[in-house]
């Protein structure tokens, strides 16, 4: 077993974001509450990019979905989020990107049709991180 490197723990900035993406998540809908909330129980806090993963793949199912309550649930979340990617610092901006939108579908796989239905900032974003390519 590999100990905790204590120079590995998130800092107060870092749980104060992951703090404000919790609070504007769970204030769209009781369904994506419990997706945080289940993230924070299993895993604890300090891991804002795995929860944004979580929120992706339920955003993934639920915006697809033919029940009009999920999908409005579906857009609440991503425009909360969207909202935060706007006015949001790098760090912010980075977890949204690498948790919620990493976990969206790809060019090449089903259900790509979700990422269409993304606020502007959001469906931009990662539309630049798919045509991205190192140098």
């Amino acid at each position: 077993m590999i100990d905790d490197d204590a120079e590995d723990q998130p800092t107060e900035f870092e749980l104060a974001q992951e703090s404000r993406i919790d609070a504007a998540l769970g204030a769209t809908s009781d369904a994506v509450r419990r997706i945080v909330e289940d993230c924070h129980n299993d895993l604890g806090y300090g891991i804002p990019t795995i929860v944004l993963g979580d929120v992706g793949r339920w955003y993934r199912q639920a915006a697809a979905s033919t029940e009009p309550d999920e999908v409005r649930d579906a857009q609440g979340a991503a425009q909360a989020l969207s909202d935060l990617y706007e006015t949001g610092e790098d760090f912010l901006q980075t977890v949204i990107a690498t948790g919620f939108l990493e976990a969206l579908p790809q060019p090449h796989e089903e259900g790509r049709q979700v990422v269409d239905l993304l606020p502007n900032a959001l469906r931009e974003q990662q539309r630049r991180m798919g045509n991205w390519s190192p140098d």
